[in-house]
């Protein structure tokens, strides 16, 4: 009997999904949904974490968890390479750096030799060719393309030599190099890597601050902070080093916890997919499960009828959406990526177990307790209650009549009817907004054109590189006014600003000079500052290179906005007061700020000035030179009256960001002047290329993955709307009885769908904004301010809201043609 019985509950568990297709079709799509936003969002999320990875190893030229700059001594390498935790210790080295070749005197390059370790592995992940091999001999050199171009030899290749004169710690040499290897790829490529025997005969030696660099890398994603301190107090660090642990190693914890807050708010807003669908499922089914118990079934068989019920939408519901799932991480976003042209590398999707046992667990779990909650509605109602039942528990409220707009009440007063009912719709459609805005922030703002930005975010920056050699016989001026003005004057160009020069010469002046050259010995010199130093400043500062730099409005307005200055233009614009460049020295404010410093231009006969120190300034902007002495910043007002300037940078701003056109006519003008080999320049536009380069995939596999947030949460909607409007057709039909137009009825549902979208964007804006900045806070571990990107969501949000309005009446009038209003009257029992 009881095997009888259980083949008789499989046969009705079937049969109502054959008959309603319906309204099971509705709980099949939402099962599907749910298991492919999770399946498929944290698979291709998955993808994204691990081509931002690679994007962070492109961006540093290496991979590594922690860095050691400023001098290695031999006891911190030992003690690195005999702890545990320590996987790969590297090594690189400055050997000096070249002068000239015969084609171009002034060379952007430099010279370093890199250990085994480093070359082979660290460094490999970051290179995408490699011919020939790494330098063996003394005259060997492993090159880029981008370094034999500033030496004026991009012809060359692998096996052929060219003199070049390079400066070592020894000093200036004049060699003929073989070109043993050409490698290309990422990070710094304006490099030539040189032999052990080359390093060991340079004079340099790795515990030398200019000279040794240490890599490391560690068994653990992840040290916590009392490890890290550890470490630092272990390497027992001099003044002059400077140790750091990758963003990546840093910030590990914080990720991966605002990518579970974001996993946890995907399953839920899957959970809510399915429980919504399910509730209304549950109410249209009660007058059913009435008729079953008058036919003398037990509760106990209902119970196990609805199981088998959900047991057989759930599987086929979840394997379906597994599938899609699949198909569309493997398939469909690698292809999609191909064809909008972003494709640059391979796709390799990521798949980890865990996600596929969460989208089935979460999917499971959502229809075993949606499922008890039906069980337990069934079981409470008894058959009588059951054919009268009208699937709303809200107490029924006198209406009062009111004067106003009566359809917008009348919309109102349906979302208010049911409210459990009306919030699972609306917190469901609010958390798949919430992800999207998360999801789109996050990806926007790991975009190439905010990860690489110039000082001032200028279009072009072009310099003078005669002004940085240590010969000040070889310093021209090769951007005078008629040049720069003839560049202001191309179509395109908007703006353009120039940095001009001045040395001049600061007497000593007790603890300000005293202070200055001890912090610049202490971190930028192998030698401390002595006596003999402090005697020759005292007797000749015109020997330690002393200089100013005029700068505008804009560049002052631009320092005190980023560094908060407290100098005010005035003073400063009439020469009353200046700002000193810190150097990365961690200067005194109270030894600088508000003291009198006295100048004088470094030419004959130049007057002696004085002036007090406003502010002090980081900005590197200002740190190119090789001078030692101090480094002040005054206006361009100011600087009108000193005679021996140059023009140091040349900053160019377009009409139209990244004007590929304008830039090309800039770079035509530096070609045709005499001194084109002595400039060089640092492009946006560039800069972005490169970027997009470290990037590969990265953004194709975001905007796919946006993309799908969207469109499941347009689907939810579609699917939630189209069950509420089945189970109330009846009721809709009444209205239409008792003499609403079809043109009222319209109305009424597109106010509906309008305050379902508002309502869900007020909650997404509410709390969906604040868990985006708590989760793009935590997992922000290349420091990008935050910022949302108010085109898309406004886009997705007008999307949403017409959507929302014609979705419902799309589904009336669908209804409204299958049958007539005396039909779905008839089905009010």
């Amino acid at each position: 009997m009881k095997k009888y019985n259980n083949r008789i509950l499989w046969k009705m568990a079937v049969r109502p999904l054959k008959r309603n297709k319906a309204k099971n079709r509705m709980l099949l799509t939402a099962v599907i949904l749910s298991v492919f936003l999770i399946f498929t969002v944290l698979t291709v999320g998955s993808t994204y974490m691990e081509m931002e990875k690679i994007q962070n190893i492109r961006q540093k030229g290496a991979q590594f968890d922690a860095v050691l700059v400023g001098g290695v001594t031999k006891k911190q390498l030992e003690w690195c390479r005999e702890r545990k935790n320590i996987t790969a210790v590297g090594l690189q080295a400055y050997s000096g750096y070249p002068e000239k070749t015969k084609k171009d005197s002034t060379l952007h390059s430099g010279l370093i030799w890199c250990d085994e370790v480093f070359w082979k592995k660290q460094m490999a992940p970051a290179r995408d060719m490699v011919q020939g091999r790494y330098p063996q001999k003394e005259n060997e050199l492993m090159a880029t393309r981008k370094s034999l171009k500033d030496c004026g030899m991009e012809h060359l290749g692998v096996g052929d030599s060219f003199e070049m004169t390079y400066t070592d710690h020894n000093g200036s040499h004049t060699k003929n190099f073989t070109i043993s290897g050409i490698w290309d790829g990422y990070g710094d490529r304006q490099v030539f890597f040189v032999s052990k025997k080359f390093f060991e005969h340079s004079g340099y030696t790795l515990d030398q601050t200019r000279s040794g660099i240490m890599y490391l890398n560690f068994d653990e994603k992840y040290l916590r902070e009392n490890e890290r301190q550890e470490i630092m107090t272990r390497l027992n660090l001099g003044e002059q080093q400077y140790f750091e642990f990758s963003q990546e190693m840093s910030s590990w914890m914080e990720v991966m916890t605002g990518a579970a807050g974001l996993a946890a708010a995907i399953c839920l807003s899957a959970y809510l997919l399915i429980y919504n669908i399910l509730s209304l499922s549950v109410s249209a089914n009660i007058r059913y499960y009435g008729l079953l118990e008058t036919i003398g079934m037990t509760n106990w068989q209902i119970r196990k009828f609805l199981r088998r019920q959900m047991a057989l939408l759930g599987a086929a519901g979840i394997a379906v959406g597994m599938s899609l799932g699949i198909v569309v991480s493997f398939r469909l976003i690698p292809f999609i990526v191909t064809a909008l042209g972003i494709h640059q590398d391979d796709i390799h999707v990521v798949f980890h177990p865990a996600v596929f046992v969460l989208a089935v667990g979460v999917a499971a779990a959502t229809i075993f307790m949606g499922n008890q909650n039906a069980i337990k509605t069934a079981g409470s109602v008894s058959p009588v209650d059951a054919m009268c039942y009208r699937g709303s528990s809200e107490n029924r409220r006198r209406h009062k009549i009111r004067r106003g707009p009566v359809l917008w009440k009348m919309a109102l007063e349906q979302i208010g009817k049911n409210k459990k009912k009306s919030a699972v719709v609306i917190l469901s459609l609010a958390a798949s907004l919430s992800i999207f805005l998360c999801l789109t922030t996050l990806i926007q703002s790991h975009g190439a054109r905010t990860v690489y930005t110039n000082y001032m975010n200028e279009d072009l920056i072009v310099q003078n590189d005669t002004l940085l050699k240590e010969e000040k016989s070889d310093w021209k001026q090769i951007m005078d006014a008629k040049f720069i003005d003839s560049v202001r004057k191309l179509s395109g160009v908007e703006r353009v600003s120039s940095l001009k020069r001045a040395e001049i010469v600061v007497p000593w002046s007790g603890e300000i000079t005293e202070t200055w050259l001890k912090k610049f010995y202490e971190k930028w010199q192998e030698e401390p500052f002595g006596e003999k130093e402090r005697n020759e400043y005292k007797e000749h500062p015109e020997r330690f290179d002393s200089f100013c730099y005029g700068i505008s409005r804009q560049e002052f307005d631009y320092l005190k906005e980023n560094e908060n200055l407290k100098t005010e233009w005035k003073d400063f614009r009439e020469g009353k007061t200046c700002l000193l460049y810190d150097g990365a020295m961690s200067l005194p404010e109270s030894t600088f700020l508000g003291k009198t410093l006295t100048f004088w231009e470094d030419r004959q006969g130049s007057p002696e000035e004085k002036i007090t120190i406003g502010d002090l300034v980081s900005e590197e902007y200002y740190g190119a030179g090789s001078g030692k002495g101090l480094v002040i910043l005054i206006s361009q007002d100011y600087m009108k009256e000193m005679t021996g300037t140059l023009v140091f940078r040349m900053n160019i701003s377009y009409k139209e960001p990244y004007d590929q056109e304008t830039e090309q006519k800039v770079l035509q003008k530096i070609q045709e002047t005499p001194g084109r080999k002595d400039f060089s320049y640092t492009s946006k536009i560039e800069d972005l290329k490169e970027a997009r380069r470290a990037q590969g995939n990265m953004m194709g596999v975001g905007i796919g993955l946006t993309v799908i947030i969207a469109w499941i949460g347009i689907m939810n909607y579609i699917n939630t709307v189209s069950g509420n409007i089945s189970s109330r057709q009846s009721e809709l039909a009444l209205l239409e009885g008792i003499g609403m137009t079809k043109r009222q009825m319209r109305g009424m549902l597109v106010r509906e769908g309008i305050l379902y979208g508002l309502f869900s964007w007020l909650i997404t804006a509410a709390a969906g904004i604040g868990i985006t900045y708590v989760i793009y806070e935590k997992m922000n571990s290349n420091q990008i301010p935050f910022e949302i990107p108010w085109i898309w969501i406004l886009g997705m949000a007008a999307i949403i809201l017409m959507i929302c309005a014609l979705v419902p009446v799309i589904f009336y009038h669908i209804i409204d043609k299958r049958k007539s209003i005396i039909e779905r009257i008839r089905e009010i029992q």
